[in-house]
């Protein structure tokens, strides 16, 4: 029998959620200008969510990556009082 390999468990990084998705999306392009030093290992997306109250949100998220690897740019940008959440990638 062949074990499957063992596997990383994948974060990602929220960095906002707005109700409208052109919102979410200039947030994006002002995060990447104004901290392209910090997001230069990030790829960031606009992912549609719909809350437990039946709204819908766009989420700015990192694709998944090792855990200290989110850690290290919410921790960065935590220091210039910007929001950010680890998320588990399921």
């Amino acid at each position: 029998d062949l074990m499957p390999a063992a596997t990383t468990p994948l974060f990602s990084a929220q960095l906002g959620a707005f109700r409208q998705r052109d919102h979410a999306e200039a947030e994006i392009s002002m995060l990447l200008e104004t901290f392209a030093d910090d997001l230069a290992v990030a790829e960031l997306t606009v992912t549609p969510a719909t809350l437990p109250d039946g709204k819908n949100v766009f989420r700015i998220l990192t694709q998944g990556m090792p855990a200290d690897t989110a850690a290290q740019i919410c921790e960065a940008l935590w220091q210039r009082m910007v929001g950010c959440l680890l998320k588990a990638v399921p």
